[in-house]
């Protein structure tokens, strides 16, 4: 059976820098090697543009995706579209339980973000039970 992503499910905080909601966008980047490649959706090569909908309030966002991972593993993506003070931030999970799961792109390279996760989830789909078959950037699946 095929498995896709059908979501990203992210927590978005407006309250830094500016308390305003100003959109960012959301990508699937392979991870073939253990590093984030290729990106596999959008097809164009340009992330998606995205605008979280939660009035005054912070909170989970699901942002629609149509990706299907063929026999790879891959990397779930949020990136800061616009700079200071005009950007949304980034939540990432404070609680005692903190992995290595997360990346961050700077002057071109991949470099992994040490002690702390980025709060985004991925939704993944299939025509039966969901299979944890690309365990790259994934750490909660959703159905």
């Amino acid at each position: 059976m095929e498995m896709y992503v059908e979501g990203l499910r992210i927590y978005c905080h407006r309250g830094w820098p500016n308390r305003e909601w100003e959109g960012f966008r959301i990508a699937i980047f392979d991870f073939e090697g253990g590093v984030p490649g290729e990106m596999l959706w959008p097809e164009n090569g340009v992330p998606k543009w995205v605008r979280p909908e939660l009035g005054s309030f912070e909170g989970w966002c699901d942002f629609r995706v149509l990706c299907v991972p063929r026999d790879t593993t891959f990397i779930a993506a949020w990136e800061q579209f616009y700079d200071l003070p005009n950007c949304d931030a980034a939540s990432f999970d404070t609680g005692a339980w903190r992995g290595d799961h997360t990346w961050y792109r700077q002057n071109g390279d991949w470099k992994r973000w040490e002690g702390t996760n980025l709060m985004l989830r991925v939704r993944v789909a299939s025509g039966g039970a969901v299979t944890p078959v690309s365990l790259g950037r994934v750490k909660a699946l959703y159905r």
